[in-house]
Order: C-alpha cells, then sequence, then structure tokens
C-alpha cells in the first residue's frame, strides 16, 4: 500500500522547494509513497484526514503557519485521529520542541530551517515569472 504523504508550510516558496525534494527523493529511491497533499492552509490537511480515513501516513509540518492553527495544533490533531501516523516537524523553532513532547505528539524528527537556507531558496524562486 502505498504511503500518502502530507506536507504543510505557509511560505509557499518554501513549500515548493519542500515538495520538489520529496517527489524526487520518492523517485530516485523507488519507494511507495506519493505526496498526496502539499498546502499553505492547515484546515486542508482536517478536510483530508476526515475524507480519506488513512492509518498510515507521513505529515511534514512547519509549526509557525502564520494561522489561527500552528503546526502543533495541526499534529496533535492527526495524532488524535491516527497514532500510527508519522509527523515530522520542519521548522526555524527549535524552542517549541518541548511544547510537542508536553503535548505527546511523539514526532517522528525535527528539520530545522535556518536562515540563510530560507533566504537561498527565496532568492532562487523570487527570480521565477509565469508566463
Amino acid at each position: 500500500m502505498t504511503l500518502p504523504i502530507i506536507l504543510c508550510d505557509d511560505d509557499i516558496i518554501l513549500m515548493s522547494h519542500y515538495k520538489t525534494i520529496i517527489t524526487n527523493w520518492i523517485m530516485i529511491n523507488d519507494y511507495d509513497m506519493e505526496l498526496v497533499l502539499s498546502t499553505t492552509d492547515p484546515d486542508d490537511i482536517s478536510l483530508y484526514i476526515s475524507k480519506n480515513k488513512i492509518t498510515n501516513s507521513l505529515f511534514f509540518l512547519d509549526i509557525d503557519l502564520g494561522n489561527r492553527l500552528d503546526g502543533i495544533d495541526i499534529a496533535q490533531h492527526i495524532r488524535n485521529e491516527n497514532e500510527f501516523a508519522q509527523i515530522v516537524f520542519i521548522t526555524s523553532h527549535r524552542e517549541l520542541a518541548l511544547e510537542t513532547l508536553k503535548r505527546q505528539i511523539s514526532p517522528l524528527d525535527f528539520i530545522v530551517k535556518d536562515d540563510k537556507t530560507e533566504k537561498k531558496t527565496n532568492r532562487k524562486y523570487s527570480g521565477w515569472t509565469s508566463h
């Protein structure tokens, strides 16, 4: 069974960058996985979960979503719906790692964003225009 992957980041440029990395990683390694949702809106994740009863899945979540919900709130909702979900946080907020422990989210991992990578990615993609 194909493992569904869900990605959520409020920065559309970074999300596009992560989406490319994930899809290339799946293709190069010939993994039985599929990026089924990439979104800037955390409500899309709740909607996807309610419409698709998935038991095994991998989530990449930004913690600071600039929204009424943050990535930790979304992760807690995911964990309540699916105790077997694998959750990876992508964040520049290392200090929030303890919050995930307090809320018993048990993430698989943390990928720490650094300002240099974000600026480099933003510069790279800011030159793109649609025709």
